[in-house]
């Protein structure tokens, strides 16, 4: 999700602007009866579940291709590489985890004349 940020403030900002991108705080995880959970509870989270949902979201967002956010497609960030083993990897769990797949939201698509 930081990177469809810094892809969206890529596309708007002056070229020299730098941009700070880090993760405030980490958290660790569990397996616990097949279950994925914290290791203990932080204060403000979501469910895991809900955070493997918006991650698995943002893969087919950032692609840029006629369905993702990119040039070639929506239009709402600047073009980001996504690595080949990310690809790979995003396919994999999609098949084994479909149910987990975020689907975009049309409703925010920009207008086209």
């Amino acid at each position: 999700m930081q990177r469809r940020m810094s892809a969206c403030l890529k596309k708007y900002l002056p070229q020299d602007t730098k941009i700070i991108n880090y993760a405030t705080y980490q958290v660790k995880l569990k397996l616990l009866s097949d279950q994925i959970n914290f290791d203990q509870n932080y204060l403000g989270m979501w469910h895991p579940k809900r955070y493997q949902k918006l991650l698995m979201g943002e893969i087919p967002r950032l692609t840029d291709d006629k369905n993702g956010y990119g040039p070639q497609g929506k239009g709402f960030i600047s073009h980001v590489d996504i690595p080949t083993a990310v690809q790979n990897a995003y396919q994999q769990l999609n098949q084994k985890y479909p149910e987990l797949n975020r689907p975009s939201d049309n409703l925010s698509a920009p207008q086209k004349n």
